[in-house]
């Protein structure tokens, strides 16, 4: 259970997780799963992109009043010179 919640501190913003406590049963773990596959695919493409690393609270994943998931990334990724 430890490893649980500190992998879920390590993916997630408290606001997420914040989040993800609303849910129960399946839809939590498909709350966490489908945040961590959009922060590993962008991860992912950043790294291909030759940019900065993104640590995972860089991106938060936050949902629209109709349900819309968003993605904000906190700090901008800037190219090596």
């Amino acid at each position: 259970m430890k490893d649980k919640i500190i992998l879920l501190q390590t993916i997630l913003t408290e606001t997420e997780r914040s989040q993800a406590a609303k849910r129960k049963g399946k839809h939590y773990n498909e709350f966490i799963a489908g945040r961590f596959s959009a922060k590993e695919a962008f991860r992912r493409q950043q790294d291909m992109a030759l940019v900065k690393k993104v640590h995972w609270h860089d991106i938060e994943i936050l949902n629209a009043p109709n349900g819309r998931p968003i993605m904000r990334v906190k700090k901008f990724c800037t190219r090596h010179m």
